[in-house]
């Protein structure tokens, strides 16, 4: 069904209109629903399959049965692993020695 005053289709059940408040009860009576159905008419109804009876609703617990959460609760501290130790050699002295000639290579460079 669509509202006159606004042009919102609208479920054919409302009196009025969602969108603008129009008064649509005319236009319910005039048009009617576009189908009524019963329960009697449900599709496969023959279908439906019933629970068996070891089957029952689940059991809640009863609100006074249920704990209550503590009111300030900590929370637990990260557990931080522990640090390895590792040894580290100096480098032997050929290596060091050339290390340090081409940082004086490279120092030289930039300020030359």
């Amino acid at each position: 069904m669509r509202c006159p005053k606004c042009k919102l289709i609208t479920y054919e059940g409302n009196t009025r209109c969602p969108r603008c408040g129009e008064d649509l009860s005319a236009l319910v009576e005039a048009l009617g629903p576009f189908y009524k159905f019963s329960t009697n008419e449900i599709f496969l109804k023959d279908t439906l399959i019933k629970p068996p009876p070891f089957i029952g609703a689940p059991e809640t617990p009863q609100p006074s049965e249920m704990p209550l959460p503590p009111l300030h609760e900590e929370p637990p501290e990260p557990e931080t692993p522990p640090l390895r130790q590792e040894e580290v050699s100096p480098p032997p002295p050929e290596r060091r020695e050339g290390v340090l000639k081409e940082l004086e290579e490279a120092l030289e460079e930039d300020q030359g």
